[in-house]
């Protein structure tokens, strides 16, 4: 997936499997039936649908720029991105003043009144430093949205490869069916001529029944997965603006092969770069630290009034005064400068190895994935040689069905087992895509 761009200028999900309408012993629950042989193949080939709707990109683009939670992460960032200005102005300047109940004689005149300005001034680096911790934390947002976007990229990906299955098993069902019924009419013209049992043309009709509803099972199960999508796109249920029955434009086949990059490359993810955006906090705020114990200077100008003298004239009788002031604080108790960096230096290793067991992890889901793509590649081998012998099989028994109306239940069982393979097939397809969209999660 193509990195995307920063508006500002800057969902582990796995496939659900509960609720599927066919369980891995055997088609519709051990159902002893199936349709002819060729539709079967010619369906379990079959690798696209083709309906009027929204492409994958269309949707993850869609996704990108409509969905609440990335939205508020962008206005997080902004809102964090004007916190840097608070630190870049000088600390407000005081104005002080006082009188006298009694007035205070000096040689000049009795004093008045008092009036003061004073100015902090931080050291050189103590507003700039200040400042960098707050880009930096900003930073940190900028960060999981990044993070936001890939997961929720991946739940994208994965919930359209859900309905790409659902969709599959669906038009497998419904193009099975009118064989099905033809077959039903085959049994009953043989019970007519007392050459099958009822039995056989009952089993017949209960098996048409059990797929028109799992064809309704897997339609319900497909509007689970609109619901869901409704949520991931930020789309009021409601609303009826919703994305069209997919337009699968997707053939597990082609991820077949795949390309695994390096993991050494996964320094790149935003995954790890969470952990170096922490570090550069923390060396942010230790550089502030350090320049918070520099003295700070205060400039300061007062300016008293003082009234003349009656007993006596002086020179400069009743001349106000002016005195400039400064003023240093110098920060001799260190314990709180010390306690400070003792912390950040303990949460640099804490950060490190957190990163450490992240970088594992992607190693981990990576390798997982690499080898159920392993297994499942030899589970597709095992499913098509199985297919090809059952195939052989149906026909044998098929024949001697048409010819003598017998090895019925055979017939049935074989089918249901062609039927299942099928099924495995479309599911070790759907599998290896989905480890494949894993791998390509963790890597840059």
């Amino acid at each position: 997936m193509k990195n995307r761009k920063w508006k500002l200028d800057m969902g582990t999900q796995s496939p659900e499997k509960k609720g599927r309408g066919f369980h891995r012993g055997g088609w519709l629950g051990k159902q002893r039936f199936g349709p002819a042989l060729l539709l079967v193949l010619g369906l379990i080939l079959g690798s696209t649908v083709t309906v009027q709707a929204q492409s994958l990109d269309t949707l993850i683009d869609r996704m990108l720029r409509d969905n609440p939670k990335l939205e508020s992460l962008r206005m997080d960032y902004e809102s964090a991105s004007y916190k840097e200005g608070e630190f870049k102005d000088l600390p407000d300047p005081m104005i002080s003043t006082g009188f006298f109940p009694l007035a205070v004689e000096s040689g000049m005149g009795p004093q008045q009144l008092q009036i003061g300005i004073s100015q902090t001034l931080p050291w050189n680096t103590v507003l700039q430093n200040r400042a960098q911790v707050a880009r930096e934390e900003a930073n940190l947002l900028k960060v999981k949205y990044h993070i936001a976007e890939k997961d929720l990229t991946l739940g994208v990906e994965q919930l359209y490869l859900q309905i790409w299955r659902v969709n599959e098993e669906i038009e497998l069902l419904k193009s099975r069916l009118p064989l099905i019924q033809a077959w039903n009419q085959v049994s009953l013209s043989k019970m007519s001529a007392n050459q099958v049992s009822a039995s056989d043309v009952l089993q017949i009709q209960v098996f048409i029944n059990e797929v028109e509803n799992a064809i309704k099972v897997l339609e319900n199960q497909k509007k689970s997965y609109r619901v869901r999508l409704h949520r991931i796109l930020g789309t009021d249920q409601s609303s009826g603006d919703a994305p069209n029955d997919m337009d699968i434009d997707l053939n597990p086949d082609t991820t077949l092969q795949r390309s695994v990059e390096s993991v050494d490359n996964s320094t790149q993810l935003p995954d790890l770069d969470w952990f170096d955006q922490q570090m550069q906090i923390s060396e942010a705020v230790l550089e502030r630290n350090t320049s918070e114990g520099f003295p700070t200077i205060g400039l300061g100008l007062e300016y008293t009034i003082v009234g003349k003298r009656k007993d006596v004239d002086v020179p400069y009788n009743g001349r106000d005064m002016i005195m400039p002031m400064l003023s240093v604080k110098i920060p001799i108790y260190r314990k709180k400068y010390d306690a400070v960096r003792q912390r950040e230096k303990a949460l640099q290793a804490s950060i490190h190895l957190k990163k450490r067991d992240k970088e594992l992890e992607i190693q981990e889901n990576i390798a997982l994935a690499e080898v159920n793509i392993e297994t499942e590649m030899e589970n597709l081998r095992i499913y098509n040689e199985q297919i090809e012998i059952l195939e052989r099989t149906v026909n044998m028994l098929y024949a001697e069905y048409s010819s003598e109306g017998s090895k019925f239940i055979e017939l049935l069982q074989m089918q249901n087992q062609l039927i299942d393979f099928a099924l495995k097939k479309l599911d070790a397809k759907v599998k290896i895509h989905n480890s494949n969209l894993i791998i390509k999660r963790w890597q840059p």
